[in-house]
């Protein structure tokens, strides 16, 4: 158990007339006990630029974090589910699954309790079968803000894994070869990830191809992943890898061919514009500024237009952590700062319909005075 963690959340808590917090199996619990023999399901969809309760799990959790603020914090999970918790030092009650209500029961008090996203419906059902009168407000929106500010030891262990996920990148490149289809590509870099220690892959990983002049070639994402690689192909890649219990989310572009002066000239405008609002990036800041200044950037080179655009908010990134979408996101309409502590990966798009679909994703930790890309794998090498 992490108790400076669970410190702040009560601290939190208790400023908002809050009794007690309730979380199910989920990146918070992980956060909160800190206990890495604990394992559970990673999704990117956790923790989405539009989150809602239907973007989490909502069958049943089989194990079931209470914090009351007056309370040492109570973990109720099943027997099995249990055995993953050998470094959790708080009271662990062990029953079967149908049992959590009846154990709950002797523990829960108060007017007003938060409960977390995941699982959302199964803890509200308990909470309101054993104390109807409580009253029921969010509890994501607390371990969210503690969870938004690394401490040294996952800023060491998110670095380490992004050294690794360079190092993936460069054996990546090594192995292209021509007629490898974008489903073998993604199989390497889950091999890759195997061989070296990654308990999980963050997300299935893409490396989308765009060959120059094909019928595909006017919508992005359209050339089939079961089709082989030719020369004339821009591939952007996009993966991420799970060790230690944290993320990696991580992306660059190359050329399989001699791409042509254009392209070329569009790659070194989106590294320009990132390196740009990397250099830039200040504590304080609003990180819905990070637009003006890609724009700026590419409009020196005369690619502005060519910023590909999600949506119209032009979400370009997130934060990372246990999850590999966490809060804040990048996008024009967040009001939130810069602050120290945070990482994020901050990954801009350009689109040259009939050509080729480039991106890079960097993680990049926001420091006291700036902020530093934590992935360094090469911005000049483009063409392979």
């Amino acid at each position: 158990m992490n108790i400076k963690r669970i410190n702040k959340l009560k601290n939190l808590l208790r400023e908002e007339g809050i009794d007690g917090a309730v979380y199910g199996i989920s990146g918070n619990i992980y956060y909160l006990l800190d206990d890495e023999g604990f394992t559970f399901q990673r999704t990117p969809e956790v923790g989405g630029n539009n989150s809602t309760s239907e973007d989490f799990f909502n069958n049943k959790t089989d194990a079931i974090l209470y914090i009351p603020v007056d309370e040492e914090p109570i973990l109720i999970a099943t027997h099995e589910k249990l055995k993953s918790f050998n470094n959790t030092e708080i009271k662990k009650i062990g029953c079967f699954y149908d049992r959590f209500n009846r154990y709950i029961f002797e523990h829960i008090s108060g007017d007003k309790i938060a409960i977390g996203m995941a699982c959302k419906k199964h803890l509200k059902s308990i909470v309101m079968e054993i104390a109807p009168h409580i009253e029921i407000v969010d509890g994501e929106v607390f371990v969210e803000s503690l969870r938004a500010i690394k401490d040294k030891k996952e800023i060491t262990v998110l670095s380490e894994l992004a050294r690794f996920t360079d190092f993936a990148m460069e054996e990546v490149v090594k192995q292209i070869k021509e007629g490898m289809s974008q489903y073998e590509i993604g199989d390497l870099i889950a091999k890759i990830g195997k061989d070296h220690g990654a308990t999980e892959l963050a997300f299935f990983p893409n490396a989308v191809f765009t060959k120059t002049g094909h019928s595909t070639s006017q919508e992005r994402g359209t050339y089939k992943k079961h089709w082989p690689l030719d020369k004339g192909t821009a591939i952007a890649f996009d993966f991420g890898y799970v060790m230690n219990g944290y993320c990696s989310d991580y992306g660059r572009s190359f050329y399989f061919g001699e791409a042509s002066s254009r392209m070329k000239e569009a790659y070194k405008a989106l590294q320009s514009a990132q390196v740009q609002l990397i250099n830039t990036i200040k504590p304080g800041d609003k990180i819905s500024s990070y637009l003006d200044i890609l724009l700026n950037e590419l409009g020196k080179f005369g690619y502005a237009d060519n910023l590909f655009r999600h949506a119209e908010n032009v979400p370009m990134g997130h934060q990372i952590g246990i999850n590999v979408h966490e809060h804040p996101w990048i996008n024009k309409d967040v009001e939130e700062v810069f602050k120290p502590g945070m990482v994020m990966c901050i990954e801009p798009k350009l689109w040259l319909p009939g050509e080729c679909y480039i991106r890079v994703e960097d993680m990049v930790l926001i420091t006291e005075t700036g902020a530093e890309s934590l992935t360094k794998f090469s911005r000049e090498l483009f063409e392979i």
